[in-house]
């Protein structure tokens, strides 16, 4: 009797110890392969400590699929350090920082959207997602926490503000982390009038 109680609580402890494993696996799944041979030394330490961090609070993809660069990535990365429960020092702030810069200054610049043929609202929408705002802003419920939540931006804001900010933001708020997207015209007008219709 004692020894088949004892070896069923041994299979109880080798599947539960199984299972923390797949889990384990499956959380860090989602950290991408980025080829850093070719980086400096403290982007590629930057690197270790984004995957082992960055990843406890939110995707890995949302910061590097996120359309940042130079001051904007300062900005962002050191706000998230000064975040509680973050447990980063200044030196793995700046070593992910240097990482990011040299991640985001090796990518393709971004493509404007092709809006040819839809609605404003539609067009508009489509920007918002090709354009990566979700990583940062929530609509509806859905997208990141480090922007506003734009699930009512209408009410608030009109087309002629919001124009002028997504132009250029920093031109109306020198300090923002929110970045200068370089959006045109032909994508900037119907991304007003998706936003204005969120009400």
């Amino acid at each position: 009797m004692k020894k088949a109680i004892f070896i069923l609580l041994a299979a109880t402890i080798s599947i539960s110890f199984t299972i923390i494993t797949i889990n384990t696996g499956n959380a860090q799944s989602d950290i991408p392969v980025v080829d850093i041979s070719n980086y400096p030394q403290e982007a590629k330490e930057g690197y270790k400590i984004f995957s082992q961090k960055c990843i406890k609070c939110h995707s890995a993809a949302k910061p590097l699929n996120a359309p940042y660069s130079g001051e904007a990535w300062k900005t962002t990365v050191y706000r998230m350090m000064r975040k509680e429960g973050s447990f980063l020092t200044q030196k793995e702030a700046d070593k992910i920082y240097a990482f990011l810069v040299q991640y985001s200054s090796s990518r393709k610049p971004a493509q404007a959207v092709e809006t040819k043929g839809l609605s404003p609202i539609y067009a508009g929408k489509k920007v918002y997602q090709q354009r990566g705002c979700a990583a940062c802003h929530i609509v509806a419920g859905v997208g990141g926490k480090v922007g506003p939540d734009l699930t009512s931006i209408g009410k608030n804001r009109d087309s002629e503000f919001l124009y002028k900010w997504l132009k250029n933001p920093q031109a109306i708020k020198p300090a923002t982390i929110m970045p200068n997207l370089n959006l045109t015209d032909k994508e900037i007008k119907p991304l007003v009038e998706y936003l204005t219709s969120l009400k």
